[in-house]
């Protein structure tokens, strides 16, 4: 993802977007490279290099929208500044991660998810990642290697019967548009 795995590099990486790093606490790779980093006056930070997405505009919009969601009590981390398509929020880690199969975890990720929907939707911003998927297309574009629609496709036959119907109703439904969020999950959320 950073091009390298080399570790000094990789800090080099982090020191760029951080000038103030005293320490990398935290480091994962997925489609991105997010950083967790304590900076020299104690504070602590998350670092993303983001390279599936590329176009600044999207991530513009969407500090925008994160501020909105803090202003408003939301457990949004609050952007700090963004270089390019890195940016740059405080950490957040209050609480602690549980298991979703629990009915009470379950009912709280729903509440969460209706309220973030509702205040989301209410500040008239809607960061549109059109770069995903081309005009036409059934499915956006993978954000990992593992996802080969092509490669896959022969036996599937019936998923893409389900998904363009579904994406018709979508179309045709008169429902608002509404911002979402496409990986909520409890990997990403802690409870207190």
């Amino acid at each position: 993802v950073l091009g390298t795995d080399d570790a000094p590099e990789i800090r080099r990486v982090a020191l760029r977007a951080e000038p103030e790093l005293a320490e990398i606490f935290h480091f994962a790779v997925s489609v991105g490279a997010t950083f967790g980093i304590r900076r020299r006056d104690g504070s602590r930070v998350s670092v993303k290099v983001n390279k599936l997405f590329t176009d600044e505009s999207y991530f513009a919009v969407i500090q925008q929208l994160q501020t909105a969601l803090a202003d408003a009590g939301f457990p949004a981390p609050r952007p700090i500044r963004r270089l390019g398509t890195t940016t740059v929020d405080e950490w957040l880690d209050a609480g602690d991660f549980r298991d979703a199969h629990e009915p009470a975890v379950r009912r709280a990720m729903a509440e969460t998810l209706a309220r973030f929907l509702a205040l989301s939707t209410a500040t008239g911003l809607r960061p549109r990642r059109t770069f995903l998927r081309p005009e036409g297309a059934l499915w956006p574009k993978p954000h990992n290697a593992l996802f080969d629609f092509e490669a896959t496709s022969a036996g599937a036959e019936w998923i893409d019967e389900i998904g363009g119907g579904a994406l018709a109703r979508a179309a045709d439904s008169g429902l608002p548009e509404v911002v979402g969020h496409t990986d909520w999950a409890a990997k990403h959320l802690r409870f207190g």
